[in-house]
């Protein structure tokens, strides 16, 4: 069977099971009463539930189950060449499985009936340390700081910080309507794009099949009617489990021993350059909280998107904004992977950054004083 033929039959099962799947969960939350209830941290203002996410992962294993079976029918019964299969599924799958179960049971749990951070921390160190287990981990840092290979000692605990870390920046952009959507979406099809070109065609209909997905769920998410029960969020269970399978898509680009990807990019560039943003942004704003004495994991309204909405952009702003950085940004960065050393790569990243926040936050101040002299 055609590889595009079966990575457009991925898209469009995820979003059909995505479809059918939503306006059921929600008629559930109704009946049970299951909403988020807002408080001073979160924009929303009514109750709404936070279950979206529960359809991710079965589609996801579903889809993928299914036409990996039928493609090896199709072989063994019609073109009779086994040896054809074009799905190289490996026991590193195996591992990435059991991760990807573990942190949805425990979305599933926090969106239920709530969990501690410590609770949700210990099942992201088991979930990474799983993806090591399975293979996916630093074996170098493609010149940065001027290491090259890395000894496994090293390369793991590195490994599942990373993954930790990059779960929780998906978590936290899950803050404004349509937003979580757009940036993990962005980021499917930047890595479904790469993977394809690089013929690993397991990872390749991951990603379709997720982003077909994610369609369903931000019709509802961000044109969806409170007043009809149309509306939903996509919880813990959607934006942990959807965190620790880019995690997957990321270190898997960056657990090559070669200096280069097919395309002669840096590893390291190319699988964080779709989650530059909220990496970022987990960055300062872990900082920031500790500096003050607070606990890391305890929300606040510091993030980017919150400074977004202070200087006035509507929600599909923020989201513009993020797509448009990591465009304009990360594609210049991956570019310059090809000519440049990656820690002054880093390094430039982190000067546009907070220059950027720096001009926020100096713009907020301004309409406060404004806002303080008009009073």
């Amino acid at each position: 069977m055609d590889i595009a033929v079966i990575l457009v039959t991925g898209f469009v099962i995820g979003f059909f099971i995505s479809s059918m799947s939503l306006p059921v969960i929600l008629r559930i939350a109704k009946e049970k009463n299951l909403y988020d209830i807002p408080d001073k941290r979160k924009v929303h203002e009514n109750g709404i539930p936070r279950l979206g996410g529960l359809v991710f992962i079965p589609s996801l294993i579903f889809t993928l189950s299914l036409l990996i079976g039928i493609n090896y029918f199709y072989l063994n019964h019609f073109q009779r060449d086994p040896d054809a299969m074009i799905f190289g599924i490996t026991w590193r799958v195996s591992f990435v499985l059991c991760a990807l179960l573990l942190m949805y049971s425990t979305g599933v749990a926090d969106d239920l009936v709530g969990i501690s951070y410590r609770a949700k921390f210990l099942t992201q160190f088991m979930s990474a340390l799983l993806l090591c287990f399975g293979d996916i981990y630093f074996k170098q840092l493609f010149g940065f700081a001027g290491v090259t290979d890395l000894p496994e000692v090293i390369g793991i605990p590195l490994s599942v910080i990373v993954v930790i870390y990059i779960i929780n920046a998906i978590n936290l952009v899950d803050g404004v309507d349509g937003l979580s959507s757009i940036v993990t979406g962005t980021a499917l099809v930047f890595y479904g794009i790469y993977f394809y070109i690089a013929g690993e065609h397991v990872f390749t209909l991951e990603a379709i099949v997720l982003t077909g997905t994610l369609i369903p769920f931000y019709v509802h998410n961000v044109f969806g009617d409170v007043s009809k029960t149309q509306k939903i969020f996509m919880g813990d269970t959607g934006s942990l489990t959807i965190g620790l399978l880019l995690s997957v898509f990321s270190m898997h680009i960056c657990s090559t021993t070669s200096q280069t990807t097919v395309l002669g990019y840096n590893p390291l560039v190319a699988g964080f350059v779709p989650l530059l943003l909220p990496c970022l942004d987990v960055l300062r704003v872990f900082g920031v909280r500790i500096f003050r004495g607070k606990n890391p994991f305890l929300g606040d309204r510091n993030h980017f998107h919150h400074k977004l909405l202070s200087v006035g952009l509507s929600k599909f702003g923020v989201s513009i904004v993020f797509v448009i950085y990591t465009l304009a940004v990360g594609g210049g960065t991956l570019l310059l992977s090809k000519y440049l050393n990656v820690t002054w790569l880093i390094i430039g990243n982190l000067v546009v950054y907070f220059v950027v926040i720096a001009l926020l936050n100096r713009r907020i101040s301004r309409m406060k004083s404004t806002a303080i002299t008009i009073k």
